[in-house]
Order: structure tokens, then C-alpha cells, then sequence
């Protein structure tokens, strides 16, 4: 499925493992058994930026190499800014914030002034 403008991509990380597209900019949250794990931004691909996560070796990145051989049950939901959005930098910055106050993600602990 090709990622289009103001949308929802939902897809696993096994699908991304194995090629699926993923949007350049949006917020991407992280799921697994119904519990949001992490919510975060990506301005050069959601790929890439999960990429930068596993070989940066923090704790999103421990999480999901710890989780490789389960990624087809990791889910991965993309929340793309609208195509009409004029600033989106500041959108993704904003969805990202009420995303991580919404779901209290279990590693997003720093942003929910947790630690």
C-alpha cells in the first residue's frame, strides 16, 4: 500500500522489514498487544528513523531488536500530515505531543515527565 498525504498507514514492522513504504514525515507509534509502546517523528522516513533507533542503541531500539522475531505482531501506525497542511513541522510536533499524552507509550517516559 502506497502511504498518501493526510492519512493513517497501519501496517506490522515485518511488512517493513520486507520492503512496504512507509511516508517520509509523519508521527509513527509502535504497538504490541494493544499497548502503545512508542510514539515518534520521522522527517526523512519512518523507515530510516526505526533504522536510527536500532543501531543508536536506546531503549526504543533495544525494544525492537528484542522483539525481531515478533515484529509480524508489532504493529506500526503513520499519521501523515494533510497535503494542505502549511506548516508541517509544527503538525507533526503537535500530533506527536498529544499522541504520547493520549497513549502514555511505556518508552516514551522523558516526553510524559517520567523517568
Amino acid at each position: 500500500m502506497k502511504p498518501r498525504r493526510g492519512g493513517l498507514l497501519r501496517t506490522t514492522l515485518q511488512d517493513v522489514a520486507d520492503g512496504a513504504q512507509t511516508p517520509t514525515v509523519g508521527v509513527y507509534l509502535l504497538a504490541e498487544l494493544g499497548q502503545v509502546v512508542y510514539v515518534g517523528k520521522a522527517d526523512d522516513g519512518v523507515d530510516h528513523r526505526l533504522r536510527q533507533h536500532m543501531h543508536r542503541g536506546s531503549d526504543i531500539g533495544k525494544w525492537l531488536y528484542s522483539r525481531m522475531e515478533s515484529w509480524r505482531s508489532v504493529r506500526l501506525d503513520v499519521l501523515i500530515p494533510p497535503g494542505t497542511c502549511a506548516d508541517v513541522p509544527a503538525w507533526v510536533r503537535n500530533v506527536e505531543l498529544a499522541c504520547i499524552r493520549r497513549f502514555h507509550p511505556l518508552l516514551n517516559t522523558a516526553a510524559l515527565g517520567r523517568r
